[in-house]
């Protein structure tokens, strides 16, 4: 998807449209905070406009007026005029969330516990480092642990270090930003080992990844090779990721090709299915 190209529902599955659109929006938003001039009240508004068209797409993009602070935060660049833009759009989105919340149907449980806390803080930061298919995880169990300790390797350095306050400012922020990319679905949060249920990441996926850089970018020499080891691992993972999750949108690429191609020709049931057959084991060969 946008910072874990292995995450390939967002591409090749249609519905996940709105997810992409709300996530896109709410990039903009965070975007435009960062660079706009808050004294230019068209610039101002355009930050509000975009913020009600990314809720309007999803709702998990009810978080971006606090994804905006943390934005600013993290540049030490927030002033009374941008609270104040941004406490007004936070209310408007409260008063939509009241609203909603007021329609829910009595069968759908939305009552928070302890336990359901937990669920969705592990769920997320298990969703975010560990982002594999379940066919990848049987085959392959080792991908799994290289990943963690890509990201073990990483964290250490930075722990390990003597970093500025600013990067650790950063860190913090984006860091909070992953968790705050799911907290809008956190009563139905959840990702199932054939990854349904990824697009509830798809936020929170840009705060990880920034957080990533943040961490190695803030790194002295010292700890940057650890850090840089953890970083090559995780981008090959995630190149080799890409090949394996893409496998099965491939084959039915061939199914397609194979049977436009059978209708051209009109050749018979039989030949189709052997042509599909024949095309499929070429590409696995070929992969």
């Amino acid at each position: 998807m946008l910072t874990f190209p292995a995450q390939v529902e967002a591409v090749a599955w249609t519905s996940g449209v709105f997810d992409v659109t709300a996530t896109g929006l709410a990039l903009l938003t965070v975007l435009l905070a960062r660079q706009l001039t808050w004294a230019v009240a068209t610039r101002r508004a355009a930050v509000g406009v975009l913020a009600v068209a990314a809720l309007l797409c999803k709702e998990t993009a009810f978080v971006t007026p606090l994804l905006i602070l943390l934005g600013q935060w993290a540049q030490e660049r927030l002033s009374r005029r941008e609270i104040g833009d941004v406490a007004t759009i936070a209310t408007l989105f409260v008063g939509i969330g009241i609203f909603r919340f007021a329609n829910v149907p009595p069968e759908v449980d939305v009552t928070l516990s302890r336990f359901l806390v937990q669920r969705w803080l592990f769920g997320t930061v298990g969703a975010l480092a560990v982002p594999w298919h379940r066919e990848v995880t049987g085959r392959w169990f080792w991908v799994a642990i290289l990943q963690v300790g890509g990201i073990i390797l990483l964290a250490s350095g930075f722990l390990v270090s003597t970093v500025r306050a600013p990067a650790v400012r950063a860190s913090m922020a984006f860091a909070a930003w992953a968790l705050l990319g799911t907290a809008p679905a956190m009563t139905f949060f959840f990702v199932s080992p054939n990854l349904e249920g990824a697009r509830y990441v798809y936020v929170a996926t840009v705060g990880y990844a920034v957080f990533l850089a943040a961490v190695s970018s803030a790194l002295p020499p010292l700890g940057r090779a650890a850090a840089g080891s953890g970083l090559v691992l995780l981008v090959v993972l995630g190149v080799a990721g890409v090949r394996v999750h893409l496998g099965p949108w491939r084959e039915a690429a061939a199914t397609r090709d194979a049977f436009l191609a059978a209708v051209r020709r009109r050749v018979t049931p039989a030949a189709l299915s052997r042509s599909t057959r024949l095309r499929t084991t070429s590409e696995g060969r070929t992969s």
